[in-house]
């Protein structure tokens, strides 16, 4: 994500939407409905956004994006 795009709920939607399967993948072993899987994404997104000022990148973006998707499972 380049900075001029890191505080955008698009760039963050654009991410998710580039790592989508690898998610999809994490996210069903939790969660078996497609209305959980929703919330599971949307939840996440708005955490993401709302966290980013916060990351600290010591962790790979994905790494830290990941934690975040992991706890709302």
């Amino acid at each position: 994500m380049t900075k001029s795009k890191e505080k955008s709920v698009e760039s963050i939607v654009d991410w998710f939407d580039q790592h989508k399967q690898s998610f999809y993948i994490l996210g069903w072993s939790y969660l078996k409905s497609q209305k959980q899987m929703e919330e599971l994404f949307y939840r996440s997104i708005v955490k993401v956004h709302k966290e980013l000022p916060r990351y600290k990148r010591e962790l790979t973006f994905e790494t830290w994006v990941t934690s975040i998707f992991m706890h709302i499972c």
